[in-house]
């Protein structure tokens, strides 16, 4: 358990990242809400849209329509930052109630279970992280990189999604690994092995047992916690806001009154008799559909779209990831 000033500190801290956090969710809200009201309604049967948003995305169907292995490490990811949701609370939690309370929590076979999980997954994000910074910055996988005439924006083009996701890689992989020795250095404290946590045992034995192992775990603790604290601000601000921007984007997609999906590039109606219309297409961003606005919000940058875009693949100037 944490000290009294630790607590203070922690909870000084959570304001901070949360004030700053929601500071970029808003300016996201605020962008999207620029644009013109879409043709197809989009808020009809939001329970049914909501329930078919969270199927898609935890099945992670989409993302298994190609690349086989490269789709199985982001599972990895995935799933274990889905499960890392409820890693953190209770790992918060165990920094601000006492040992005896947290250990009453873990008792029984979900208990047995939680653990287990909370420890095998962390090793496989590290290893499915560092899977993809090796095949962005090792060896580079072409797919991931726009053909010569392609227009990228100043940013890009200079490397500032490359910089994103080695930010982001670097954090996952230092918030796990501060996690996995806090595991490891408390059960060292306690003195003993959980074969429920094999990898924090793992640890636990190679650092000796003993009371003054207490350290380490306010060192990976506050390494695990603190770095979260500290991505929050910046997460609205990356390529990985799709965490959030494409559950939304799959839950408020097209669909006719019914909620029955749209066919992907059915066009929308013009009404070509509308004197009041000054042009076709977009001028500025607010000549967009609000939905268009979301869309660069649920985008990772992978690609996958702009490999299979004809236009690209012919070496034209045109990439819907770009």
């Amino acid at each position: 358990m944490l000290t009294i000033p630790e607590k203070f500190l922690f909870l000084l801290l959570v304001s901070v990242s949360f004030y700053y956090a929601y500071l970029g969710f808003k300016h996201i809200y605020d962008v999207v809400n620029l644009g013109d009201e879409s043709y197809y309604p989009r808020f009809n049967e939001l329970p049914r849209r909501a329930s078919e948003a969270l199927a898609r995305t935890l099945s992670q169907v989409t993302v298994f329509k190609a690349r086989f292995w490269v789709s199985v490490f982001h599972s990895f990811v995935f799933y274990g930052f889905v499960f890392y949701l409820f890693v953190n609370v209770f790992d918060g939690l165990k920094g601000f109630i006492p040992p005896a309370w947290y250990a009453s929590l873990q008792f029984g076979s979900i208990g047995a279970l939680y653990r287990l999980l909370a420890d095998l997954l962390s090793v496989l994000i590290i290893v499915g992280v560092v899977f993809f910074l090796v095949r962005r910055f090792g060896k580079a996988d072409d797919r991931l990189e726009q053909n010569a005439s392609t227009l990228l924006h100043e940013k890009v083009a200079k490397g500032s999604v490359k910089r994103d996701s080695l930010i982001v890689g670097l954090f996952i992989i230092a918030h796990v690994g501060f996690r996995l020795m806090s595991e490891g250095f408390l059960l060292a404290a306690e003195g003993h092995r959980d074969i429920f946590q094999p990898f924090a045992s793992l640890i636990a034995s190679s650092v000796g047992f003993g009371e003054s192992r207490m350290i380490g775990w306010h060192l990976g603790w506050w390494g695990a916690l603190g770095l979260i604290l500290a991505f929050l601000p910046y997460f609205p601000r990356s390529k990985h806001i799709h965490l959030f921007g494409a559950p939304v984007n799959f839950a408020l997609n097209r669909r006719n009154a019914r909620a029955q999906p749209i066919p992907t590039g059915a066009l929308e109606p013009i009404d070509f008799e509308d004197e009041s219309l000054e042009q076709y297409g977009v001028a500025k961003l607010e000549h967009l559909r609000k939905p268009q606005l979301l869309d660069p919000y649920a985008c990772i940058q992978c690609n996958r779209c702009s490999n299979v875009c004809p236009a690209n693949v012919t070496g034209k100037a045109l990439s819907p990831a770009a």
